[in-house]
C-alpha cells in the first residue's frame, strides 16, 4: 500500500471538465441525466484503495499464529498474505477452497462427535495443540488426533462450535461492510459501462479483486477470524514427540528452521496428482536454510558455491544461485497454498498457508476456472483509453498471460515428463509474476492522462452505502 501511495503522488490529475452544457433559455441545462455529478482523481483512488484493502486484508482469515510471539511477526504474516492476495489472488482462493473442502470432510467424518465445519477449519488453523503437562509439543492434524485417540493417548476435545466462535474476532457486521463495499464497487463499474462512461484500468483491476473476494468469502464464511490462542489437548501418557507418520529429513550439515516429512499423512489425503505437483513445483530447494551462525555464513556460502561450480559447472551454478533459488523462495508460499505438506513438529503453530489435503480434482479444475475469469476481467480493458499504444499492447499481453498461464502450468504438470515440466513451470511462473506486476503498474500510471469522461459519475450509485 505504501508503494501504491508513493506512486500515486507522482501522478498529476487530469483537468476536470463538467458534463453539463451552459444553461440557456432554449432547453435543459444538462445533456445527460445520469452523470450530473463529478468526481476527483482522489475519489477514484480512494474507492479502489478501500476496496482492495477490504479484499486483501479484512476478508483474509489467517491461521493461528505462534502463541506469545511478538506482534510484528503476526503483522509480517498478514502483510505476506496481503502481498500474495494482490499478486496471485486466485492462489489465495485455492488455499481457501482447500480449507473449505478439508473442513467439510473433517465435519463429515466426525459428525457423531457433534463436530461441524467450523471444527474442521479450527483443526487446519492449528487450533488444537498437544501438551505434555505444561509443555506445548506441536499442533495436531486431524490424522494425528484420530491416531492418538485410537491409541488411548488422548481424549477427544469436547469443544463446541460456540467455544470456537467465542474465540473468533469476526462478526456479521464486519462481513456485511466488506460485502457491501465490494457490491457497491462492482455495481458502479457495471453502471458506468452500461451508461458508456469511461472506466479506468485501476477500477477494472479492483473490480477483479471484488469479484474474487465474493468467492473467497464463500469458502471462508464459517472459518474463525483472528484466533490468537489455540486449545490445549493433554497427552495422557508420555511418549516421544516424534512424528506419528513418517520421519524427519534435513539436509546434511545445514541448520534449518523448516523441515519436510515423508510418509503418508492419512489414507486418501494426498493424491498422486498432488505428489506430482509437489515434486514439480517444489523442486530440490523446498526449504531455505536460516543462518544459525552469522560468522560462518560467508565461508559456508563460498565453499558451497565452489563445490557447485566444481560439480555442475559455472552456468548451472549461476542459474541455480541467481535465478532459480530466489524465484523458488517466491514460489514457496504458492506451493503451500496448493500442496499439502506434513506439519513441522519443531514448531508450535501451523504454516501460514496450511490446509488439509483433498482427494479428487475438484479444487484443481475449479481454481483454473477462477484464474481464467480473473484474467478475462482484465481483458475487458482491451479497447480502453491508454496513454500510449505501447502501454495498451503491454496490457493486452499481460491480461492474456494471467488468463492462460495457469491453464498452461497445470497442463504441463499433468502431461509432460518431470524434467521438462519443472523447467517450463518455472518459466511460466516467472512470466505470470511479471505480467501481474505490469498490470498493477499500468493500472496506476494510466491515471496520469485520464479523459474528462473518467470523472463523470452515475448519480444513483452514490446512494449505495460504501466507504
Amino acid at each position: 500500500m505504501l508503494w501504491f501511495l508513493l506512486l500515486v503522488t507522482r501522478i498529476s490529475a487530469a483537468p476536470l471538465q463538467t458534463a453539463c452544457t451552459t444553461p440557456d433559455l432554449a432547453g435543459p441545462s444538462c445533456v445527460c441525466p445520469f452523470n450530473q455529478g463529478q468526481r476527483s482523481l482522489w475519489d477514484i483512488i480512494w474507492g479502489c484503495l478501500v476496496t482492495i484493502f477490504a479484499c486483501t486484508w479484512i476478508s483474509v482469515h489467517p491461521n493461528i499464529p505462534k502463541a506469545g510471539g511478538p506482534w510484528w511477526k503476526s503483522l509480517a504474516s498478514r502483510l505476506k498474505i496481503m502481498f500474495y492476495a494482490i499478486m496471485t489472488p486466485e492462489m489465495v482462493i485455492w488455499w481457501a477452497m482447500r480449507q473449505w473442502l478439508g473442513a467439510g470432510d473433517i465435519a463429515k467424518r466426525h459428525k457423531d462427535k457433534g463436530w461441524k465445519r467450523i471444527h474442521g477449519y479450527f483443526v487446519q488453523m492449528g487450533g488444537f495443540v498437544l501438551y505434555q503437562g505444561k509443555t506445548a509439543l506441536y499442533p495436531l492434524s486431524i490424522a494425528e488426533m484420530e491416531t492418538l485417540e485410537r491409541a488411548g493417548k488422548m481424549e477427544w476435545p469436547e469443544t463446541t462450535s460456540e467455544d470456537i466462535e467465542d474465540r473468533s474476532k469476526g462478526d456479521y457486521l464486519a462481513k456485511g461492510v466488506v460485502i457491501l463495499q465490494s457490491l457497491w464497487f462492482v455495481t458502479q463499474c457495471i453502471a458506468r459501462a452500461v451508461n458508456h462512461i469511461m472506466l479506468t484500468e485501476l477500477e477494472l483491476s479492483t473490480a477483479g479483486f471484488a469479484v474474487l473476494n465474493g468467492v473467497m468469502y464463500f469458502y471462508w464464511w464459517n472459518k474463525p477470524l483472528d484466533v490468537r490462542v489455540p486449545i490445549r489437548v493433554q497427552l495422557l501418557q508420555p511418549e516421544r514427540t516424534s512424528r506419528v507418520h513418517g520421519e524427519m529429513i534435513t539436509g546434511e550439515g545445514d541448520s534449518t528452521d523448516e523441515v519436510l516429512y515423508t510418509g503418508p499423512a492419512s489414507p486418501g489425503v494426498i493424491s498422486p496428482f498432488h505428489r506430482d505437483v509437489e515434486a514439480r513445483l517444489v523442486g530440490p530447494y523446498s526449504t531455505v536454510p536460516v543462518i544459525g551462525d552469522h560468522r560462518n555464513w560467508l565461508s559456508k556460502a563460498t565453499d558451497n558455491f565452489s563445490r557447485d561450480v566444481h560439480i555442475h559447472g559455472i552456468l548451472w551454478t549461476l542459474w541455480n544461485r541467481i535465478l532459480y533459488r530466489p524465484f523458488a523462495v517466491l514460489l514457496g508460499p504458492l506451493r503451500d497454498m496448493g500442496v499439502q505438506l506434513d506439519l513441522d513438529k519443531s514448531r508450535h503453530h501451523v504454516p501460514t498457508f496450511h490446509a488439509s489435503g483433498t482427494d479428487g480434482h475438484y479444487d484443481r479444475f475449479s481454481i483454473v476456472a477462477v484464474a481464467v475469469v480473473f484474467g478475462a476481467i482484465h481483458c475487458l480493458a482491451w479497447s480502453f483509453h491508454f496513454a500510449t499504444r505501447g502501454e495498451q499492447f503491454i496490457w493486452r499481453v499481460a491480461s492474456l498471460s494471467i488468463a492462460s498461464v495457469p491453464v498452461a502450468m497445470f497442463a504441463c504438470v499433468w502431461i509432460l515428463p518431470f524434467d521438462i515440466a519443472e523447467f517450463i513451470t518455472i518459466l511460466l511462473g516467472l512470466a505470470y509474476i511479471l505480467a501481474r506486476g505490469a498490470l498493477l503498474v499500468l493500472a496506476v500510471t494510466q491515471l496520469r492522462s485520464l479523459p474528462a469522461s473518467a470523472f463523470d459519475t452515475v448519480n444513483w450509485t452514490t446512494f449505495i452505502p460504501h466507504l
